[in-house]
Parts: C-alpha cells; sequence; structure tokens
C-alpha cells in the first residue's frame, strides 16, 4: 500500500488563503515581516525586482489553481497558480495595471515549521498552466527531474555568453525566443550590460550558475521546475565611481570610489517541458540584489583625514 502524501488540497488550499495576502501586504508595507513568511533566497529575488521595478503584484485575484506531487518526507511545497486582472507594475513610480498570471511556489521544511513563500515568477497573461485544483491535482506524478538539466544549463551558458560576450550562440536552445519574451528580455538587458562596459571600456568578470531546484510540479502540458539563478559581476582597476546619484553601479552602492566593485544578482527561473521533451520557458524574476566595493586609496586617505579633522 502506497504511502499517503503529506499535504493535500485542503491544507494548500487554506495555507494559500492565509499566506499569500500577508506575503502581498508585507512586500508593500511591511518588509520587516518578510523573513518570518518568505525564504532568504526569495527576499534577495525581491530586493532584485525593488530595483529593476520588473516584477508585477497584486492584492486582488479571481482565480488560483494548486497542484502538488506526492510527498512523504519533508520538505513539501506545492505550486499555485494566480490569476489577478487587477495586478500592477511600478514603472517610474507609478503604478500601471497589467493583467498577470503567476507561479507561486509555498514550502514547508518540517513538521513543525510555518509554510513559507519560497518562489514567485511571472507568466504574463499568457493561458493558465494549471489544471482545476482536486484531490487528483495534489497528488501527481510528475516527469523526473533528468530533463530540465538540459534546459537550466543551457540558459545558464546564454546568460554568460550574452552578459560576457555580448552575444547568445545561435545553437542555443533558448536563442530563438524573441527579445519580447523571457528568457529573450533578460538576455537583451545583459547585452546591453556588456555593451556599456564596453563603451566605458570597463574591465569585468563574472558569471551565472543555478542553485536549489525546485520539486517538479505537473501542469496541463507537462511538468515544470524552477531554480534560483546566482550572478556575480566584478568590476577592477580605475574608473569605478559611483557619483552621488548612483548612477554607475545602481542604488545599492554607496558614492564614491572603488579599486573593485562587485554586483550579485538573484533570480528565479521556471521551465515546461512537455512529455515529447518540448521545452518552454515560463519566466524569470529578479535582478542585482547586491552590490559591495573596496574603497581606493586615494578615497581612503581622503576619508581617513576627514575623520582626524572631526576629532
Amino acid at each position: 500500500m502506497s504511502q499517503k502524501s503529506l499535504i493535500g488540497m485542503s491544507e494548500a488550499q487554506a495555507t494559500f488563503k492565509s499566506l499569500w495576502p500577508r506575503f502581498l501586504h508585507d512586500v508593500e508595507f511591511n518588509a520587516a515581516g518578510l523573513p518570518a513568511i518568505a525564504s532568504p533566497h526569495l527576499i534577495h529575488v525581491l530586493v532584485g525586482v525593488a530595483v529593476c521595478g520588473c516584477l508585477v503584484l497584486g492584492n486582488r485575484w479571481t482565480s488560483y489553481e494548486l497542484t502538488a506531487p506526492r510527498q512523504t518526507t519533508y520538505p513539501i511545497s506545492f505550486l499555485a497558480e494566480v490569476d489577478d486582472p487587477n495586478a500592477f507594475r511600478v514603472i517610474n513610480g507609478v503604478r500601471v495595471a497589467i493583467p498577470f498570471i503567476t507561479l507561486v511556489v509555498f514550502e514547508k521544511a518540517n513538521a513543525h515549521a510555518g509554510w513559507m513563500v519560497s518562489r514567485i515568477v511571472g507568466n504574463g497573461d499568457r493561458s493558465p498552466l494549471l489544471a482545476s485544483t482536486s484531490a487528483e491535482s495534489m497528488d501527481t506524478t510528475p516527469l523526473s527531474t533528468t530533463p530540465f538539466a538540459r534546459a537550466f544549463s543551457q540558459l545558464i551558458s546564454a546568460m554568460d555568453s550574452a552578459r560576457n560576450a555580448g552575444n547568445v550562440s545561435p545553437s542555443n536552445m533558448w536563442s530563438r525566443v524573441g527579445p519580447n519574451d523571457d528568457p529573450g528580455k533578460l538576455f537583451a538587458e545583459l547585452k546591453n550590460d556588456y555593451r556599456s562596459d564596453q563603451v566605458q571600456h570597463a574591465h569585468q568578470v563574472g558569471g551565472y550558475t543555478m542553485e536549489m531546484p525546485s520539486t517538479v510540479f505537473v501542469s496541463k502540458g507537462g511538468s515544470i521546475e524552477c531554480a534560483y539563478v546566482l550572478g556575480t559581476v566584478t568590476y577592477s582597476g580605475s574608473g569605478n565611481v559611483q557619483p552621488p546619484n548612483r548612477s554607475n553601479f545602481g542604488p545599492l552602492l554607496a558614492p564614491g570610489t572603488y579599486s573593485s566593485v562587485t554586483l550579485s544578482s538573484t533570480r528565479d527561473a521556471c521551465v515546461l517541458v512537455t512529455p515529447s521533451g518540448f521545452n518552454q520557458f515560463i519566466g524569470v524574476t529578479g535582478g542585482v540584489s547586491g552590490a559591495t566595493g573596496v574603497l581606493a586609496a586615494a578615497a581612503k586617505s581622503i576619508a581617513h583625514n576627514e575623520r582626524i579633522l572631526d576629532r
């Protein structure tokens, strides 16, 4: 006799109805409350989208669907698809209404832990991916994780190439995605960063890695897996100047002259693989989530002299 799953429809529905509204409230009004209900990686993703203004969120929805595979050991998780016609994007400080579908993963580490929101990826205004919530949708058998390895490996390769060489190889499986769809929009952004560095003769070294793939979830067209994509870019040499308006390295780095600057990024990406092996990119959310710098010697000397004068 097969073992009963640790997560059922009633618990998943109750968790979604209580935790999702609280999460949306804390994102907008109470960031200090997020560590209690959001995973550390997701908080970094939220920092990234706050910097780029590229996350669509709304506090009302017309429907949601839930799915989860059979899970008999912790940690456990389920996937929610939220249909929100009142979603918005903040553009230049102004809310702009954008009907949107969002995929959200909820996770529970052990029997005594609370549920956490662990991943968020927008699916735009595309058709819903999940079937109606039912006892069957909460006890599914997804594809193995093997088909996803190539999809994410190709994504990392394309991101590395776009950021460090300004192009994506035509042989890359994601190279045919247009610039108005994910991950084409992401590649265009990384290519633009590369061109900007070339114009400014900035010397940078960086790359991306995939971490912490999610549980595999069943959709109407196949199976879905999400993963965090972490990146670092380090600028070295002279000329690493962050002006008072923070226009060179973004809002996370204080103004100053640096001998080196490292920008870190955190993104969450999701991919769907059909039973026939076709790969569909669902979405990617996040951006630059951290910045550190080593002050140049001259800047250190000035700062030191200012401290002496203040005594």
